[in-house]
């Protein structure tokens, strides 16, 4: 027996009331790239410039990480009706939030990335933490 997804069918409703996650996560770039132009000038200003790239790519690294720890534990307090799909739209959000900082964060005058791989920082630890949690609660049966 095939099944046919109907427009407005569950999947479709579920992943259109996440929306907002996406965008706060989109949102939370714009903040990243604010803050990575603002610190990391402080940063590279106090290094010497063999230096530089490291710490700016350390700054942006850093900032993303934490971001990745707010989102992980904002997860963990509104974890809504389906978590799972929650959980993947601020995996997505939080790749295309990284994407974001950077852009506003270049255009605000940070210096260039080396590593680009620091712009994933934020959805690695994302996933890390959320996926370690939800392993937690479900090995403990706390659903």
């Amino acid at each position: 027996m095939t099944t046919h997804h109907v427009a407005g069918s569950a999947p479709t409703t579920s992943v259109r009331g996440e929306v907002w996650v996406g965008v706060a996560c989109v949102a939370g770039g714009v903040v990243l790239g604010a803050l990575w132009a603002l610190v990391g000038a402080t940063v590279v200003g106090a290094t010497d410039p063999d230096e530089q790239a490291a710490a700016s790519d350390g700054t942006f690294a850093l900032l993303g990480i934490g971001f990745g720890l707010v989102s992980a534990l904002l997860l963990a307090v509104l974890p809504g009706h389906r978590q799972v799909v929650r959980a993947g739209v601020a995996l997505a959000g939080s790749v295309l939030g990284g994407f974001v900082g950077l852009a506003v964060g270049l255009v605000l005058g940070a210096p260039a990335l080396r590593a680009d791989g620091m712009v994933l920082a934020w959805p690695v630890v994302l996933g890390a933490v959320t996926t370690l949690r939800l392993l937690v609660v479900h090995l403990l049966g706390r659903e």
